[in-house]
């Protein structure tokens, strides 16, 4: 009381009830099983400073519009906003690409017959994203396909819809 209110004097069950007769009503405020006062709920955590964020700026190529419709990533590149190239890799899709699809990405089936499977290169994608705010052109697009095909290879269902940080729990899948 003395350093909140300027109290010097008071004994502790009239500070008692001083503290109880401003602070009960308020549903910001709850009491300690040791009697003290404290906030309800913490403090949301401070938001790191945009210059102390990792950027990675990703882009796809898919065979399809639909990411939860059984189209795939046929391509991935994950590039560090400093230029720094994090991931890159063609992918085999397991699906036929249509030929509207090769003829706009230029990526046709040939090209991708030998490239890994996504389940193969999710640990090298999750690395290259983990701690890094997700950044594309189309953002909600490329996060539907990186988060579809995390899931399938993974099992494992971000709850947030949209990524402020990619944040997957670290054991998600194997490092190699």
């Amino acid at each position: 009381m003395r350093d909140v209110l300027g109290i010097a004097q008071a004994n502790r069950h009239t500070a008692d009830r001083i503290a109880a007769t401003l602070l009960a009503p308020d549903k910001r405020f709850s009491r300690t099983a040791d009697g003290r006062w404290a906030l309800a709920t913490p403090p949301p955590a401070a938001s790191p400073l945009l210059e102390a964020c990792r950027w990675a700026v990703v882009d796809v190529e898919t065979t399809g519009v639909r990411a939860f419709r059984g189209d795939r990533i046929m391509e991935i590149a994950v590039v560090m906003l400093d230029g720094t190239v994090a991931f890159h890799s063609l992918v085999n899709p397991g699906i036929p690409i249509p030929q509207f699809i090769a003829g706009l990405t230029g990526i046709d089936a040939p090209m991708v017959r030998n490239a890994p499977p996504f389940e193969a290169i999710v640990a090298d994608v999750l690395t290259a994203l983990e701690g890094c705010v997700f950044v594309a052109h189309n953002a909600r697009f490329d996060w539907a396909f990186v988060s579809t095909e995390i899931e399938r290879a993974t099992g494992w269902r971000r709850p947030n819809a949209w990524p402020g940080c990619c944040d997957w729990p670290r054991g998600t899948a194997p490092r190699r």
